[in-house]
């Protein structure tokens, strides 16, 4: 069973791990995102309530979507969703695009 949420500090780890894996799974080499994430969620102008959702199964991340704003030009949205390759084709990466679709709506 999944569990929909948004990020908290605390997942910084799973999510980096998740993203490596995809990396990996998709035989990339790996792009650091633990001091990018580290970044942006301590910017001021992102809000992790509004702004991110990880989906969990049994306390694990296995899909991470994250909705930057372009504040500087009011806009637009950037939408990075991530999906672990074992869950994909459950419908975790429609439900967060779906997700940053409202997100996007909601900031205009």
């Amino acid at each position: 069973m999944y569990e929909a949420r948004p990020a908290v500090p605390g997942d910084l780890d799973q999510v980096v791990a998740l993203l490596e894996q995809m990396d990996r799974a998709l035989g990339v080499p790996f792009d650091p995102m633990r001091e990018f994430f580290t970044w942006i969620w301590s910017l001021p102008w992102t809000d992790l309530d509004r702004d991110t959702r990880v989906i969990l199964e049994a306390g694990t991340v296995v899909a991470f979507g994250q909705g930057t704003w372009q504040t500087d030009r009011g806009g637009p949205l950037t939408l990075l969703v991530r999906v672990h390759p074992d869950h994909q084709g459950a419908g975790l990466g429609a439900s967060l695009l779906s997700w940053g679709e409202a997100l996007s709506r909601e900031r205009g």
